[in-house]
């Protein structure tokens, strides 16, 4: 059975960051530990709630599960701006302002795992491990950073080119209320890695109500805005400082047969086998056959992996986490 979670919104300049959390904190006494959930590339932090149960119940972990902005139940930002990894870590660390956490590990999907990485190489202090599920990253070129200028010229063009047509397809296209059937099936066609209940979990915080008519709660500028080469570029830019100042554990689940194909498992495995060379980390490599969603079909064998890499590495202090929201970051 699945735990029922507690819903939070953190208000920001652009609307609210959404999540939940899954577990308690503890008492004062006896604090548990927390671990920060990201999820994938336009999912949401439902992508976790078949993995609650067995990371939270009699354990002494509780999980603190993001809506990225544009995805699940957090808000856009304003037309006209792209997102970017250092957006993303800095609404991270509101989160973590928020939320008063001065210690965590993270658990995180795909996407998720490099903003988790681009995070600790910017508050490597506060992150003390991490879990990172079948990390996969399109275009994950490190040789981007050799031609700056014409990296940023094709994102700039690649995003006000496709700006432009969403405006101009606004226009024409009537606006036609989605079904929950068709939704439910579009999802499955598109995502190959996951099943009719996944499915239906991801879309609980997948789609909403606007103007009374039921829609897609993403927003459709992240499938341009990630796929830039720019916006890796900058992802990549942190690695230098990654390696250097990295020294918290870090485990890798990855799904076998590669679900994106070998080259770009490849390429994942030499940023693995770069911060295992060139930082302080104990790197660990474990497959897990399954498709790139085996975390939500196959949660009980996923959390017991988790529950291993966070066995006896992490002592909580009684002063280091709380529950309460921090007014004087907001």
């Amino acid at each position: 059975m699945i735990p029922k979670s507690k819903q939070f919104e953190i208000e920001v300049g652009w609307g609210k960051i959404a999540g939940q959390i899954f577990g308690d904190a503890g008492t004062p006494e006896k604090p548990k530990f927390p671990l920060i959930c990201l999820h994938g590339f336009l999912d949401n932090s439902n992508s976790f709630r078949p993995l609650a149960s067995f990371l939270t119940k009699n354990t002494n972990y509780y999980m603190i599960c993001i809506d990225f902005p544009g995805m699940g139940l957090s808000s856009k930002i304003s037309d006209g701006i792209p997102y970017s990894t250092r957006f993303f870590v800095m609404c991270l660390r509101r989160v973590t302002l928020h939320f008063n956490l001065e210690k965590f590990v993270f658990l995180t999907h795909s996407f998720g795992c490099s903003i988790a990485l681009a995070y600790s190489a910017c508050y490597q202090d506060q992150v003390l491990g991490l879990a990172l599920i079948d990390f996969a990253m399109k275009e994950c070129n490190i040789e981007l950073r050799d031609n700056l200028g014409e990296c940023w010229r094709e994102g700039i063009e690649v995003y006000l080119k496709s700006e432009k047509f969403m405006k101009e397809k606004q226009k024409t296209t009537p606006k036609v209320e989605l079904a929950y059937d068709f939704a439910l099936k579009r999802l499955l066609e598109a995502n190959k890695f996951i099943d009719e209940t996944a499915a239906m979990i991801l879309l609980e915080r997948g789609l909403n109500y606007v103007d009374g008519k039921l829609d897609y709660s993403r927003d459709i500028r992240l499938v341009t805005g990630i796929s830039m080469r720019d916006y890796h570029l900058e992802f990549h830019g942190v690695y230098d400082c990654l390696f250097k100042t990295l020294s918290s554990p870090v485990m890798l689940m990855y799904a076998t047969p590669p679900p994106f194909g070998q080259e770009l498992f490849d390429q994942i495995m030499k940023i693995m086998n770069e911060i295992k060379t060139n930082s302080k980390s104990k790197v660990e490599l474990i497959p897990v056959e399954g498709t790139h969603h085996f975390h939500m079909l196959k949660p009980q064998e996923t959390a017991e992996i988790v529950l291993k890499f966070l066995e006896g590495k992490f002592e909580m202090n009684n002063n280091q986490v709380s529950t309460e929201p921090n007014s004087s970051n907001e």
